[in-house]
């Protein structure tokens, strides 16, 4: 491939950020808790993996979604008035990240966060086909070279379909995409909206990708800002298996909670009092776990006592 000059690429005065070094976490991206196949897919602990047998409580609340190939022929279709060499270099690189397996990746590719179209250039890379090699390179890039928002808007419209199309397909994930969410996790707000909301909100997460995605919130560091951001916002969805679930994962973080956050988590749990079907066990779980750890915080004692007796949740003594 041809090397590329910059002169066939309109760099924004953002691309200064670039050169600026980011100071990351302390926490290693590689762990050594973490297990590997031989096929190259993360083997979760049996502690860390949700029952098979709840799938089927999950089943009526799960929709349809938008495949992540269709998202980017549909915004490829906005990239034909650009410079024809543009977009014959991107899509070289694209080439090339398909097959990538390790080393550097070019330079070109490396500018995209600095430069105005980022997300129409990055597109012209087709990311529905990078190996997961190249996302991992990619979320690198990205989380270190974006603020906040941009990061989100790469995680949510990237790397988010990508780790669910992989592990749709094979019911496990790849361990460089495993990486990529914890590289992605260094910018916490981006990561909580584009991946633990988005997944949330989409109303179809399956227990293994629950199961994966609660693995790394309870290893990584959250800061309790956006812990407690990331509950409020858990409490406002409609319910399903794994908001009960990541709930559960960020209430044992045990953090001084505020009490707004408190006071959402018990409204949450109060709104179930009148509902006259069997709870499923991870709403079970989350319960107990937010009264063990916080119940002498929570206000309305007598409405939690009467919600424990209606759908038969036994708390120990000590949070009553």
């Amino acid at each position: 491939m041809a090397k590329t000059k910059s002169k066939h690429v309109k760099v924004s005065s953002k691309s200064k950020d670039l050169k600026r070094k980011v100071k990351e976490p302390k926490e290693k991206v590689k762990s050594s808790d973490d297990l590997v196949d031989a096929e190259g897919f993360v083997c979760l602990p049996a502690s860390e993996e949700l029952p098979e047998e709840l799938e089927s409580e999950l089943a009526a609340f799960r929709k349809n979604r938008v495949t992540f190939a269709e998202e980017v022929k549909e915004k490829l279709k906005d990239t034909g008035a650009m410079d024809p060499k543009v977009i014959e270099v991107y899509k070289n690189i694209g080439k090339l990240m398909k097959g990538y397996r390790s080393g550097n990746i070019p330079k070109a590719f490396k500018i995209i966060p600095g430069l105005e179209q980022w997300e129409k250039i990055l597109t012209l890379t087709k990311p529905d086909e990078w190996s997961p090699q190249a996302m991992y390179q990619a979320t690198k890039v990205f989380v270190s070279s974006m603020g906040a928002k941009q990061a989100q808007e790469f995680i949510e419209n990237y790397l988010y379909p990508a780790i669910r199309l992989n592990i749709g397909k094979y019911k496990k994930l790849n361990y460089h995409y495993y990486l990529c969410l914890k590289k992605a996790l260094y910018k916490p707000a981006a990561w909580v909206k584009g991946i633990l909301l988005n997944i949330c909100n989409e109303g179809d997460c399956t227990l293994k990708e629950a199961s994966i995605i609660g693995s790394i919130m309870a290893k990584m560091s959250i800061p309790m800002l956006h812990s407690s951001a990331a509950l409020i916002k858990l409490c406002e969805l409609e319910y399903s298996g794994p908001v009960s679930y990541f709930m559960k994962v960020l209430l044992n973080k045990k953090y001084s909670l505020p009490v707004r956050v408190i006071d959402a988590v018990s409204n949450h749990f109060l709104s179930f009092s009148l509902e006259e079907r069997k709870m499923p066990v991870l709403w079970r779980q989350a319960l107990l776990t937010f009264l063990t750890l916080y119940g002498k915080q929570a206000k309305s004692r007598h409405d939690f006592r009467e919600l424990l007796r209606l759908h038969q949740v036994v708390v120990p003594e000590s949070s009553n």
